[in-house]
């Protein structure tokens, strides 16, 4: 996967692929300005049409070095389930990350906050509140509601406090 979004990454792109008089001789044929990332929008399907050749005949040993060496944005698609798996930037190894016991999700790798400052630490990461956890606590601090009213709507089922989902098989 590769991006050309800025005009530096899109010349960049252009130039390792040799494409830059066939990306001018398509802007000029759909009457379209390929240096603005909104024409470009406009002709992603012939422009992935006129790049997929290039792709098809490369593998990505030879890839991936091209656009390191100019530079370019870009990676290795993958699904979110291999990159957990196969990156170690989403792993604990990163100090972004930690792995977190999930109500009825399980174990997996959360991030924290990327901001760090000098004199504090980094806050680490936290489970996702499962659903209604906070419910109590927002019916009496934002709506205003006494406990027995809460009370009286958790009682007739309208509504309810931390249901953990079952997790998926």
């Amino acid at each position: 996967m590769v991006i050309g979004l800025t005009d530096r990454q899109w010349r960049g792109l252009c130039k390792v692929l040799g494409m830059e008089q066939a990306v001018a001789n398509l802007g000029q044929r759909m009457a379209l300005d390929l240096s603005k990332e909104g024409d470009r929008w406009a002709a992603r399907k012939e422009i992935t049409a006129l790049f997929a050749p290039w792709f098809a005949a490369r593998r990505l040993e030879e890839v991936g070095p091209l656009f390191d060496g100019a530079g370019l944005t870009w990676s290795v698609f993958r699904s979110f389930a291999e990159a957990v798996a196969e990156d170690p930037d989403l792993s604990p190894d990163n100090p972004m990350f930690a792995l977190l016991d999930q109500p009825g999700v399980g174990s997996l790798p959360v991030p924290g906050s990327p901001v760090t400052f000098s004199d504090l630490e980094r806050m680490g990461p936290a489970p996702a509140p499962v659903l209604g956890e906070h419910t109590e606590a927002i019916l009496a601090d934002v709506l205003g509601l006494g406990s027995g009213q809460i009370g009286r709507l958790m009682d007739d089922g309208v509504v309810s406090q931390g249901i953990v989902p079952k997790r998926a098989a």
